[in-house]
């Protein structure tokens, strides 16, 4: 499974820091970073080698969130991507727009 996201790049990259060098997330590596984060009183508390600081407020939700979607639906592990869902979208714009110009413009000859 890969993921694209500032959350999923965020959680792979600490943890790549800490936990296993590849940065693949798993549901157990996400409950390590949970138990990890429990033990702040605030966001502003944490102190997770890899969490880049201007990320920390949007953190623990990402977290919370992305556990979720590993539990609804079974994720066994999951890897960053850089491509996102709106390159996909654009690309696919793309295509689609030149086919109706030549739709609505046939070739005359």
């Amino acid at each position: 499974m890969l993921g694209s996201s500032g959350t999923i790049k965020t959680v792979a990259q600490v943890i790549a820091t800490n936990l296993d060098p590849n940065g693949t997330i798993t549901a157990e590596r996400l409950n390590a970073l949970i138990e990890q984060t429990l033990q702040a009183k605030h966001f502003t508390e944490l102190n997770i080698n890899g969490l880049n600081q201007d990320r920390v407020d949007v953190f623990v939700p990402g977290l919370a969130i992305l556990n979720a979607v590993f539990e609804v639906f079974h994720i066994q592990q999951m890897r960053y991507s850089d491509g996102a869902l709106r390159e996909g979208v654009i690309y696919s714009l793309e295509k689609t727009s030149k086919l109706q110009i030549f739709e609505r413009a046939p070739l005359e000859g």
